[in-house]
C-alpha cells in the first residue's frame, strides 16, 4: 500500500462517528412528545368496561391496543439502539426513504397491518396505570437517549420490504407508532356497542 492511501485509510480510521444533529434530535423528540400526549389523551378518563371493550373478536380493545404500544417501544427502542449499531455499515451510500415518510407512514391508519405475533398483546398489564407507567417509563427512556446519545445512528441500517431504514428512522417510528394506535383507540371508541 502506497504511503499516502495508508495514511488517509489511518485518518478515516480514526474519524469519530458522526453523532446526531441537534435539528434531528430536536424533530425526534418533538414527535415523541406530540405522540406521547395525543396517546395518553385516548386512554383518559376511560372506564374499566371501556378499557376491556372489543368491538370484535379479531380487533383489540383499548387495553390490547396501549399494552402493544409499550410492547413496540421497547423493542423498537432495543433493535435501534444495540442490535443495529452492531451490524456494519453498509459499503456503499443506500437509497434511504425520507425522514418524512417514514413518519407520515408510522402515524397512518389508512392501511391495516397485522403486527408480527411476538408484537401481539398478552395482557401483561393488570391495568390502565401500570400501562400508563410503562410507557411513561420506556419514553422516559427514549428521550433521554435521543437527548445525549453519540452513537451514529445514520451509519447503521437494514433493507425493509419499505427500503432502507437507518437506526434514527426506527427510532422515528416510535414517535408515530403512538399517535397510530390513538387513531385504533378512537375507531374503538366510535364502535356503536362501545360502552357509555
Amino acid at each position: 500500500m502506497k504511503p499516502a492511501a495508508a495514511l488517509a485509510l489511518a485518518f478515516a480510521c480514526c474519524l469519530p462517528a458522526a453523532t446526531l444533529t441537534e435539528q434531528e434530535r430536536n424533530l425526534l423528540l418533538t414527535h415523541l412528545e406530540q405522540s406521547a400526549k395525543r396517546f395518553k389523551a385516548s386512554i383518559e378518563n376511560v372506564s374499566e368496561a371501556q378499557w376491556k371493550f372489543k368491538p370484535a373478536s379479531d380487533r383489540w380493545s383499548i387495553a390490547e391496543c396501549a399494552e402493544h404500544v409499550v410492547t413496540v417501544d421497547d423493542m423498537t427502542f432495543g433493535f435501534a439502539t444495540t442490535q443495529l449499531l452492531k451490524m456494519p455499515a453498509p459499503a456503499q451510500t443506500p437509497t434511504k426513504v425520507p425522514d418524512e415518510k417514514i413518519l407520515s407512514g408510522a402515524a397512518d391508519r389508512s392501511t391495516k397491518v397485522k403486527t408480527a405475533p411476538f408484537l401481539e398483546p398478552k395482557g401483561k398489564f393488570p391495568d390502565r396505570p401500570a400501562v400508563l407507567a410503562a410507557f411513561d417509563q420506556s419514553l422516559a427512556k427514549i428521550a433521554a437517549y435521543v437527548r445525549t446519545t453519540q452513537d451514529d445512528l445514520r451509519a447503521h441500517g437494514f433493507q425493509s420490504e419499505g427500503g432502507y431504514r437507518d437506526a434514527y428512522q426506527m427510532l422515528l417510528v416510535l414517535a408515530g407508532h403512538a399517535e397510530r394506535h390513538a387513531q385504533q383507540i378512537d375507531e374503538v371508541k366510535a364502535d356503536p356497542k362501545y360502552p357509555k
